[in-house]
């Protein structure tokens, strides 16, 4: 019998953060990725990576859209 998903989302609630952590790596390898998507996560890896080893900041989105606005109004 396969559990409901409000079943497996209760599992996954009670799991430590590094094993939820590794499902969701297994279940991200798994799926079958468009090319979109295998560039997209590569890139935000990359992105992700260089924000924690200090090589860029973050900001807020609704900055970006505000400057992006005025930018091409």
């Amino acid at each position: 019998m396969s559990l409901s998903l409000t079943q497996i989302e209760h599992e996954v609630d009670q799991l430590p953060q590094h094993d939820v952590e590794e499902l969701f790596e297994y279940i991200f390898k798994r799926k079958v990725l468009t090319e979109h998507d295998r560039i997209w996560g590569e890139e935000a890896s990359r992105r992700l990576k260089a924000y924690k080893e200090g090589r860029t900041t973050a900001r807020l989105a609704g900055d970006v859209i505000k400057d992006l606005k005025a930018k091409f109004a």
